[in-house]
């Protein structure tokens, strides 16, 4: 895999200018702490996640290319750039795949339950969250984690349906299934 792009660098400039200034201090703060597998491969295995070329795209171009197709699209919820709503959306996108590989970042292969994982950090860190979002914001942010895998999410029953989700978790399982299957255009590489 050849990926000298640092989507490190555009995932942050999308969310800085995208983000109002709380989320966007929590992003760089999470950021700052969390292990870096930006230029990790999305798919470990290499069964998934590539690109045009056939190379398995880095965690980071997966992410930012859900991000970059999200605000280009976002106004479909009626929510404009820079607001709470959008907020919820973004920082969900943003930590989907955070820790695809382990809470260290070290685990050799991704991980099945990695949407477990930062769906209970989140949880752990509640009340860094509420500072900035309504309750049921913030279950929107968990929701948007917890099932970004839609039915295939680690931690489901066989009772799963989407009609029990809000739909902007649904958007952002969708922006994740596109990316998977390599049908999210930016307009970089």
């Amino acid at each position: 895999m050849e990926n000298s792009y640092d989507y490190e660098i555009e995932i942050d400039k999308i969310l800085k200018e995208n983000l109002t200034n709380n989320s966007y201090i929590l992003w760089k703060k999470v950021n700052y702490v969390a292990t870096k597998i930006w230029d990790r491969p999305a798919s470990s295995t290499g069964k998934y996640h590539h690109d045009d070329n056939g190379d398995v795209k880095t965690v980071g171009e997966h992410t930012f290319e859900m991000l970059f197709s999200a605000v280009k699209i976002i106004r479909l919820f009626n929510i404009k750039s820079k607001t709470i709503e959008s907020d919820v959306i973004l920082i969900s996108l943003a930590f989907h795949d955070i820790l695809k590989y382990g809470l260290e970042g070290k685990r050799l292969y991704t991980i099945n339950n990695h949407d477990v994982l930062i769906s209970e950090a989140v949880e752990n860190n509640k009340e860094m969250f509420l500072q900035i979002f309504s309750e049921e914001e913030f279950n929107l942010i968990y929701d948007s984690l917890r099932y970004h895998g839609g039915r295939w999410s680690s931690s489901l029953n066989n009772n799963f349906s989407w009609d029990d989700h809000d739909s902007k978790c649904f958007f952002v399982h969708v922006l994740d299934m596109l990316s998977s299957k390599n049908l999210l255009k930016t307009n970089f590489k």
